[in-house]
């Protein structure tokens, strides 16, 4: 998504978050400017569009296998298939439970209990959201903000 310079340029002068963009504007330090505005924060969540097979299977407490099985025997046929070499499956998900893998994901968190039922359920419902930017939460997940953008925004 394209940067929208007039919010650009709201966001640097109100500074709605308090990270601090002032004395930089002040100073015309545009790239400490974009920095800012890239930086990876924990406090802003960003939905994943992409899970790595490797990172679901990352996920599976193996002590908890039995019980897993017994709740739902195919989910055994289901983590076969991701254990399998040949086996290529990225969950690209919409973010909106619109996709085809949102479907497949939700369901399986649901059947794991992803509310701290189990490590497996509570590991695999923190992969949906990452650490991201304000660039990202304001516009969209992967942009990022220049200091070109940044001194084209103030001076407009």
């Amino acid at each position: 998504m394209a940067i929208d310079l007039a919010q650009l340029k709201t966001e640097l002068n109100t500074d709605p978050r308090g990270y601090g963009y002032a004395p930089h504007i002040t100073a015309g330090r545009m790239q400490a400017l974009a920095d800012l505005m890239n930086q990876i924060r924990p406090e802003i969540g960003i939905v994943r569009k992409l899970i790595l097979r490797e990172q679901v299977l990352a996920c599976w407490d193996l002590t908890e296998m039995e019980e897993l099985y017994a709740a739902n025997p195919l989910r055994l046929e289901w983590i076969c298939l991701l254990t399998r070499q040949d086996f290529q499956m990225d969950l690209r998900l919409d973010g909106d439970g619109s996709g085809p893998f949102d479907r497949i994901y939700s369901d399986i968190l649901g059947e794991l209990g992803s509310g701290g039922a189990n490590t497996t359920g509570t590991a695999m419902g923190t992969l949906q959201i990452r650490e991201g930017s304000r660039a990202e939460e304001l516009w969209a997940a992967g942009d990022i903000v220049t200091w070109q953008q940044c001194r084209q925004a103030l001076n407009s």
